[in-house]
């Protein structure tokens, strides 16, 4: 399933195939590796920058896209940002323990506006983890998600941005977020993006 986004950015969902004697990593690799097959042709290989970042290979050489890639129990998803474009993507169905974890990685404000959301904080969960995956490589080392990583607010308004550890701003980034029943699960998948220059 393919999103189109208003923007420089293509989002690819699959569902993870259940059944084969497989372990859970390994079903998440193989529909990572469908997708990945899918938009880049098959002759890609998935390799990670200093960062952990993804970086996709055609024949050895680096594809000229940004990629984020995400999995939850059901789902993969791959965000496929264009050149000078950072871009990062999260998918996540309904945990009970986001209520018990989201304190942790959310501000006071962010908690009390996200949590009077249905799903709320699976929409905060799923925003800061694809803010951490698209600023990653140019946050300058450790990230503190509760003071570093800013949601869209109120939630809903679509800019997120950061800000470095010695408080000077970091970035803005679009902020998309989507909960639904993609293909047969409830799931939240949230995007984000920025232009950088070169």
């Amino acid at each position: 399933m393919k999103f189109e986004l208003a923007a420089p950015v293509d989002v690819y969902v699959a569902p993870i195939v259940f059944g084969e004697d497989m372990t859970r990593q390994c079903r998440e690799e193989r529909a990572l590796a469908v997708l990945l097959d899918e938009i880049f042709g098959p002759e890609c290989e998935r390799v990670h920058d200093a960062s952990g970042a993804p970086v996709v290979l055609s024949r050895g050489r680096r594809v000229e896209a940004e990629v984020s890639i995400s999995h939850s129990m059901h789902y993969a998803a791959v965000a496929v940002g264009s050149p000078g474009y950072e871009v990062g993507i999260d998918i996540e169905e309904r945990r009970s323990q986001l209520s018990r974890v989201c304190p942790r990685v959310l501000s006071a404000a962010e908690l009390s506006a996200y949590k009077e959301r249905p799903d709320g904080l699976l929409e905060a969960w799923t925003l800061k983890e694809a803010l951490y995956k698209a600023w990653r490589r140019h946050s300058g080392g450790e990230i503190d998600f509760g003071r570093q990583l800013h949601l869209p607010m109120p939630p809903g308004t679509g800019m997120a941005h950061t800000t470095h550890a010695d408080g000077t701003p970091g970035a803005d980034y679009a902020a998309f977020s989507r909960g639904g029943d993609f293909l047969g699960e409830f799931a939240c998948l949230s995007v984000v993006y920025r232009g950088i220059s070169d």
